[in-house]
């Protein structure tokens, strides 16, 4: 009797460890979707701060063309004039690079988080999927126990009740 009560209390212990388990894996799994939404979000504000950056420089550059132009025009526009113009825009435009290229390069980091937070949820459901198949033969395991119990059980009471009428 003790033997069996003490199976069901492992099988029981073990079945609760499962279940933390499972619960802890279960949280870190909505931790990482949080992170990726978090991830996700940053990304989208990135996108869209990249975007309004391309457009003002966009403007910027046809304003400054259109500065060139009207310059070109002027007789009395001295050439150190237009080379310092020049120079501003080169240096705008090195700027607009090295943001596009920062904001492309987070771009690139936030793809490769998705793709690792893709890989550990994938992970995640093969081991709830393991997990979920433990349980199952412990159930099982512990149907066959019980059902054991029960025979000898009933094998214990026959062969009393033999000895008994005897």
């Amino acid at each position: 009797m003790r033997l069996r009560e003490r199976r069901e209390e492992e099988q029981s212990n073990a079945f609760e460890e499962l279940k933390r388990h499972l619960d802890r894996k279960t949280k870190e799994a909505a931790e990482v979707q949080d992170e990726m939404e978090t991830l996700r979000r940053e990304h989208d504000n990135l996108k869209s701060h990249f975007a309004e950056q391309l457009a003002a420089a966009d403007s910027a550059r046809a304003a400054i063309y259109q500065e060139l132009s009207a310059t070109r025009h002027v007789s009395d526009l001295k050439m150190t004039d237009l080379e310092e113009t020049v120079e501003r825009l080169r240096n705008e435009n090195k700027q607009l690079r090295a943001h596009k290229e920062a904001a492309e390069s987070r771009l690139r980091e936030c793809a490769q988080a998705e793709r690792l937070a893709q890989i550990e949820r994938d992970e995640m459901k093969r081991k709830q999927a393991k997990l979920a198949a433990q349980h199952e033969a412990l159930k099982k395991s512990l149907h066959e126990i019980r059902v054991s119990a029960a025979e000898a059980r009933r094998k214990q009471l026959k062969q009393q009740g033999s000895s008994n009428d005897s």
